[in-house]
């Protein structure tokens, strides 16, 4: 099958807290980025109990440095957990997603990717 987006995904691994916007404080899940677009991201989220998030609901995502507000745009569940796709809708501060992006966005850039070494979020 062809691929059909415009831009390309880039594989990674990182961890990530997700806090539905409007919730208390007390409130979020915690998981995986597993890939990562310049305008989107994808979070696997193990043991998730209640409902799956709804197409649209907006989350802040936060994966070491950086720090996006993002819409649910799909989710599905599966034997490894919930895969959460988000559209990024505003990525206020930037770390090492962004620099997987840009890296190798650049010309003449390899599209072989190291696993980030982010430390676990408290």
């Amino acid at each position: 099958m062809d691929e059909r987006r415009r831009e390309a995904r880039f594989d990674v691994a990182a961890p990530a807290a997700l806090k539905p916007v409007g919730s208390a404080p007390a409130v979020g899940l915690e998981g995986q980025v597993v890939n990562v677009s310049s305008h989107g991201v994808r979070v696997r989220v193990t043991g998730m109990a209640g409902e799956l998030p709804q197409v649209g609901d907006l989350y802040r995502v936060r994966s070491s440095d950086d720090r996006m507000l993002c819409q649910v745009a799909n989710s599905l569940s599966g034997i490894h957990g919930t895969d959460i796709g988000f559209r990024i809708v505003y990525w206020s501060e930037t770390g090492a997603l962004d620099r997987v992006i840009l890296d190798h966005s650049r010309p003449g850039s390899r599209n072989v990717l190291r696993e980030l070494r982010i430390p676990r979020l408290l």
